[in-house]
């Protein structure tokens, strides 16, 4: 059993790691371990205990784990925590004014004492978890949560969690980002983001008011914060529904606030709140990277080295690429891996600090380079897998980099497509959160400039391209899904659309599979016809000469189907990942046999290399070798 080697170029690091690559095999699968053995931070606090230790607080994630971490500065100890029937990660944290460290996921709201380092009270809430949290001036801690818009409340003194209903209600899934209270009783909560929105809570009588006018309502969403005078301060940032002050439910027009803001310790989940209260603070944190920089009261600086428990971040995306290599990416924290099939090896190389906690959504290689979409900022990257890991190097040291950017039309990137003319890197994928129909990004390697179709001008109004191919003739083929986590849904059946290369305008499409919303995965077969799977697990075949769907069956007796789950094999047949099996298609026949049950869920598609089909389940590399 070989050692994975993990590679922090950001810092200079580079550790020998115990999880290792196993090359044995049983009925053609083999699990070459966990690609990122890495944790990511969902909220962390400095904070002292009631004798004076020094501790640094993390809400804990990895893969479908969540913990809390203490780290002791003084001794340098680390205590993992696990948490009490917990599923998710908390997108909202708060440390209150009696040292307490809470938190809400997976509708249950958890309370945590540092003195203890136990969790002292958990319970149910409504699903699914709290965009935000404040303290009220009673010390009652509240918050308003994801996707239906509750607002929830815990006494401390009480111990009373109490669920005091909807909001505000939509029709669409909204993301509550601000919660207030002043001190005349009420509290206020901002939502988004398809329309923003401010309402107000009166805790006395359970009134709500609204106070965005229908008809001011833009996409984003509403901003409060409790002002030190007691007042509450909102805006709509983008629209033209201005500053305003709330108090006692009443609203009153404003040029801007004259106040600071209260210093409450709450935020979302990347949030870092610093001081240790003795005058120290924390100067640096990398939680995947495992070190802790503490700047003392009288400026020095001590670095501390503490590790965690982790079942590693899941991969996303997978490619076969230069020199012989599987290319991949994780999320939550986004780590680039590399697998060498010759000499046995899987490298994590780190990760990338402007992504920090997203992914690349997918990945292509062209020529000797890689390149990969990323989630959240909407940008193309390219990777030089012959220069060193050095994302925060300067000009061209700088590897990966970053080539275009699309943050509003392709904030989450599901495909891309590297052209046969050699000159161009394609991605798609879904819009901004609160948005819906995403665009199709063109990036021109040669000339170093880019555009942007977009879908309300050039495709699909609604809809969101999430893969594409190049059929042989150099037209783009791609497939549609019409939904979106976060804003209402506007078309009703997922398309598969002909792009003419030349002029960049969709001269064909239609619906290959009736009553289904997405067509993950699609791919170009020797006989160049589409073969393609929706999300309901059906196999169709599309022939572009025709414009026709010359074949349909349904697959979902082998399980769903993850992302690039279709792959061309130079043997000539057609290979299927589906969620259960491994399914190989034979092209003029569209027969299809199951070659083996998969041991492990196949969650992430997928690479074919050398007669090996490549795949990530949850957190680890998997492959099987093609029959």
């Amino acid at each position: 059993m070989k050692p994975t080697l993990l590679v922090c170029a950001a810092i200079g690091l580079a550790t020998t790691l115990p999880t290792a690559a196993q090359v044995e095999r049983h009925d053609g699968f083999a699990d070459h371990g966990v690609a990122a053995p890495t944790s990511i931070s969902r909220g962390t606090a400095a904070t002292m205990t009631a004798d004076g230790k020094r501790l640094v607080l993390i809400w804990l994630s990895s893969s479908g784990s969540i913990s809390q971490l203490a780290i002791d500065v003084d001794s340098g100890d680390s205590t993992q925590v696990p948490i009490p029937d917990a599923t998710g990660s908390p997108f909202a944290v708060l440390h209150s004014t009696r040292n307490l460290w809470y938190g809400h996921l997976g509708g249950r709201f958890y309370e945590f004492d540092p003195d203890s380092l136990t969790f002292t009270f958990a319970g149910d809430t409504p699903k699914n978890w709290a965009g935000a949290l404040t303290e009220a001036p009673d010390g009652v801690i509240w918050g308003i949560l994801n996707p239906a818009g509750h607002l929830i409340s815990f006494n401390p003194d009480t111990r009373e969690l109490k669920n005091h209903g909807i909001a505000n209600e939509e029709s669409w899934v909204q993301i509550p980002r601000r919660i207030a209270a002043d001190d005349a009783g009420w509290i206020y909560c901002g939502t988004g983001s398809a329309k923003a929105q401010v309402v107000g809570y009166h805790i006395a009588t359970g009134e709500i008011r609204k106070y965005i006018p229908e008809a001011q309502r833009q996409y984003g969403n509403g901003m409060v914060w409790r002002g030190t005078d007691g007042h509450v301060y909102t805006e709509a940032p983008g629209s033209e529904w201005k500053w305003h002050r709330l108090y006692d439910g009443e609203i009153t027009s404003i040029e801007k606030p004259e106040v600071d803001r209260a210093p409450i310790r709450a935020g979302a989940q990347h949030s870092v709140f610093r001081q240790f209260g003795d005058g120290s603070s924390i100067a640096t944190l990398d939680v995947p990277n495992r070190l802790l920089v503490v700047k003392e009261a009288d400026g020095t600086e001590r670095e501390i080295r503490f590790d965690y428990e982790s079942e590693g971040a899941n991969i996303t995306s997978l490619a076969a690429g230069p020199f012989g290599k599987i290319y991949g990416s994780t999320s939550h924290t986004m780590r680039f891996f590399t697998y060498e099939p010759d000499v046995d090896e899987l490298i994590d190389h780190g990760g990338v600090p402007a992504i920090g906690d997203g992914n690349f959504c997918a990945i292509t290689a062209l020529g000797d380079h890689v390149y990969g979409t990323e989630y959240s900022g909407g940008r193309l990257w390219q990777v030089d897998p012959q220069k060193p890991w050095q994302p925060t190097a300067d000009d061209e040291e700088q590897n990966p980099r970053p080539l275009a950017q699309w943050a509003i039309d392709i904030m989450r990137p599901r495909t891309i497509l590297a052209h046969p003319d050699g000159k161009h890197v394609l991605m798609a994928g879904f819009a901004r959160d609160g948005l819906i129909g995403g665009g199709i990004g063109i990036y021109n390697l040669e000339a170093e400039e880019d555009s942007l179709l977009t879908a309300e001008d050039d495709l699909f109004p609604g809809q969101s391209c999430i893969t594409m191919k190049a059929l042989p003739n150099g037209n783009v083929i791609g497939g549609t899904d019409v939904t979106s986590a976060w804003a209402e849904q506007i078309a009703t059946e997922a398309e598969l659309f002909i792009l003419d290369w030349e002029t960049r305008k969709v001269i064909f499409h239609t619906i290959p599979v009736p009553n289904d919303v997405r067509i993950i995965s699609i791919e170009i077969g020797p006989d160049g016809m589409v073969y393609g799977l929706s999300g309901k697990s059906r196999f169709f075949v599309f022939d572009p000469e025709k414009q026709t769907v010359v074949h349909s069956e349904d697959f979902s007796e082998y399980g769903g189907v993850p992302r690039h789950a279709l792959h061309s094999s130079p043997d000539g047949h057609i290979y299927a990942l589906m969620g259960r099996a491994i399914v190989r298609i034979t092209p003029d026949s569209f027969e299809h046999v199951k070659l083996s049950d998969s041991p492990v869920g196949i969650s992430a598609g997928g690479a074919l290399h050398d007669g090996v089909l490549y795949f990530g389940s949850g957190t680890h590399l998997w492959s099987y070798q093609v029959p």
